[in-house]
């Protein structure tokens, strides 16, 4: 993409953060439909983060249409002016966002959720749902 993005993603914070959630913050989710996640990614890769998702928004890496949402309460084709927005699937842009401590302990938290839910199949639930969705 440009230099200043390949010197950022060189340098990616590489220190591991397991994080766990404790049966009590399923519970909890449940329960009151939000839990507390003490923390879910280092300091330093926050700050590493904050830098990726400037340039994002800065304008600096191609972005597909209708990728970043500045309204979103107002309908893509009437949406004008600069509002504090988001990006939809920034990992889709860039890669790297999936090797992040935040990316992979969220998708285990995500994954107890689901567990809590649905069982050990629950994966095979979204894969049935994307392959029936294509034919109708």
């Amino acid at each position: 993409m440009s230099t200043a993005f390949d010197d950022l993603m060189a340098r990616r914070p590489q220190r591991e953060l397991k994080v766990a959630l404790p049966e009590s913050r399923v519970k909890d989710f449940w329960e009151l439909g939000f839990t507390l996640i003490e923390r879910i990614t280092t300091d330093e890769e926050v700050e590493w983060l904050r830098h990726v998702y400037d340039m994002l928004f800065s304008g600096q890496i191609e972005l597909l249409p209708g990728a970043l949402v500045k309204d979103v309460m107002t309908r893509m084709d009437q949406q004008r002016g600069d509002r504090i927005g988001q990006i939809l699937r920034p990992e889709y842009f860039i890669p790297e966002l999936k090797q992040t401590q935040f990316f992979k302990n969220l998708g285990m938290m995500g994954g107890l959720l689901l567990l809590s839910i649905y069982g050990p199949g629950w994966w095979a639930l979204g894969r049935a749902r994307r392959r029936t969705s294509q034919f109708g």
